[in-house]
């Protein structure tokens, strides 16, 4: 089986900012990364870039689109100092809303799939949950979490949006009733830090199935979850290298590994098998990211170096 079809271009950020994000617009072939103090676009179709977006915080450390691409959440500040939230409007590219927050910087940010909700994690270990207002844009916080013993690593909800999982530096991942607003549970499984996670795509006639989560972690793991019923359905092991970031293929077949070797391995979502290994970059990868047809991979290193991949769309021959 060969889900990689070849590599298309490797581009470097000027000043050789780490990446620590890329997104995939959701309707148009653009794809963005952090640079220094502004937001790197890319087109896909024309394989050239575009105007930075600049954005006013000291360093950037996640970025998501809302479902429909109308808006751009920006995270970041600067560590145990400051952290700010910016939302871009995408038809102008012009920032719509600056929140910023004290002592700690925002290390994630997401929406809900219904595109009314937002969450943001810091480094003080708070995760906010936020209704979208439009006409105007305005954020309303109607739910704090405080779980974690250290920094909120990555966020990610469910289809519902009933449902949050979080990972921390403190090897937990946790899972929060929403509607409720309760602490569901604590996974502990992760004897390293809990970097990153990923929710796996599922067909329309699956929606009612429980959801699967995946995790990267530095005890060189993936795991996989099913975050509601509460078990842990496998652990990917031979990796050999810690692991920073994961992203499943749109097609829910396959996801995608990286981390501390510049190897992104690919990996059966029905097994623990890896099945395909591919030296990417010279440098720790820290973001990895597909676009929504699945037909391009990106990741990005600490060097600032962006490599696209072009995928198999069905992860199969």
């Amino acid at each position: 089986m060969s889900l990689i079809t070849g590599f298309l271009m490797t581009l470097h950020n000027h000043a050789a900012t780490p990446v620590s994000c890329i997104e995939f617009h959701p309707t148009e072939p653009i794809a963005i990364w952090n640079g220094n103090q502004y937001i790197v676009v890319h087109s896909t179709q024309s394989n050239s870039s575009k105007d930075n977006i600049p954005v006013p915080m000291h360093r950037i450390r996640d970025v998501s689109f809302d479902p429909q691409g109308h808006w751009l959440a920006v995270a970041g500040g600067s560590p145990a100092e400051q952290g700010d939230l910016v939302i871009i409007n995408w038809n102008n590219k012009e920032p719509e809303l600056h929140l910023q927050f004290e002592n700690e910087w925002v290390t994630t940010v997401g929406f809900s799939s219904d595109g009314k909700q937002l969450v943001m994690g810091s480094g003080d270990s708070n995760i906010s949950v936020y209704r979208i207002q439009t006409e105007p844009f305005k954020l309303v916080q109607t739910h704090t979490f405080d779980g974690h013993a250290g920094s909120v690593m990555d966020t990610i909800f469910d289809r519902s949006g009933d449902w949050l999982i979080s990972t921390g530096s403190d090897r937990s991942v946790k899972v929060w009733n929403v509607r409720e607003n309760i602490l569901h549970r604590t996974f502990a499984h992760h004897t390293g830090v809990v970097f990153a996670a990923d929710l796996r795509p599922v067909a329309t006639d699956q929606s009612t199935l429980p959801f699967y989560v995946a995790t990267a972690s530095a005890d060189q793991t993936v795991r996989i979850w099913q975050p509601e019923i509460g078990r842990m359905v496998r652990i990917v092991r031979n990796h050999e290298t810690d692991l920073f970031t994961v992203a499943y293929h749109p097609s829910g077949n396959w996801l995608a590994s990286g981390g501390e070797d510049g190897t992104v391995r690919y990996i059966d979502a029905q097994t623990d098998k890896i099945l395909q290994e591919k030296k990417a970059h010279d440098d720790w990868i820290y973001a990895l990211a597909f676009s929504p047809d699945g037909t391009f991979m990106a990741s990005g290193d600490w060097s600032g170096k962006v490599v696209f991949q072009r995928v198999n769309e069905k992860g199969t021959d």
